[in-house]
């Protein structure tokens, strides 16, 4: 799924950033077709979850009688102190995986220069999303050996450095070079992807 949703938007919309006011006119176009599609493929992708999705078991009395109040579930969670690092930590991760595909595709525009090509962007961004699939059983063993939480530090201290590089190339000649470390920030992607569930379910 997320491989699709990094190559099929670039696809639908050829040019991500527009510059002339006749292409910010056009652009509207693409990008209704562009969420009508994945509205669509979103609605029938659905239907065998919606069907065949996971059951809640059934609460019984006792179970319903035992659950705290809202005000004593806001206490619990609130003095949970290794709780509220985790929300603080995984809050910053996941703002980070909102951001990056804007600011790759604004970086690939306005650093290394492409234009009229954004499907390279789509590219780049399904490249990680495979290698952070391949990664991932090398990510299992490593949590296994060192432990959950200290594999996810040593993850987000990969991602700094391997976002890192971006502040040293630009221009159309690192472009190549640009698509490889895009592609590359998959390992750590994969990795924070991994831990963050099960250190979810240990805190």
């Amino acid at each position: 799924a997320l491989i699709v949703a990094s190559l099929l938007p670039t696809i639908l919309v050829p040019k991500l950033v527009p510059e002339s006011p006749a292409e910010i006119e056009g652009i509207k176009l693409n990008y209704i077709t562009a969420g009508v599609v994945l509205a669509i493929l979103t609605a029938v992708l659905s239907i065998p979850f919606f069907l065949r999705g996971i059951k809640e078991k059934e609460e019984v009395q006792e179970q319903f009688e035992k659950r705290p109040s809202f005000l004593k579930s806001l206490k619990i969670t609130f003095t949970n102190k290794e709780f509220i690092k985790f929300v603080i930590a995984n809050t910053c991760v996941w703002y980070v995986f909102n951001i990056l595909p804007t600011i790759l595709t604004l970086y690939f525009v306005h650093v290394f220069g492409l234009s009229g090509n954004s499907i390279i962007i789509g590219i780049s961004l399904m490249l990680s999303f495979v290698i952070a699939a391949l990664i991932m059983p090398l990510h299992r063993k490593l949590g296994a050996k060192i432990g959950m939480r200290n594999a996810f530090m040593v993850t987000l201290a990969l991602w700094i450095c391997a976002l890192f590089p971006f502040v040293l190339v630009s221009g159309e000649e690192f472009l190549i070079l640009g698509v490889i470390i895009t592609a590359l920030n998959g390992i750590p992607l994969s990795g924070a992807l991994f831990y963050v569930d099960i250190l979810h379910a240990d805190v």
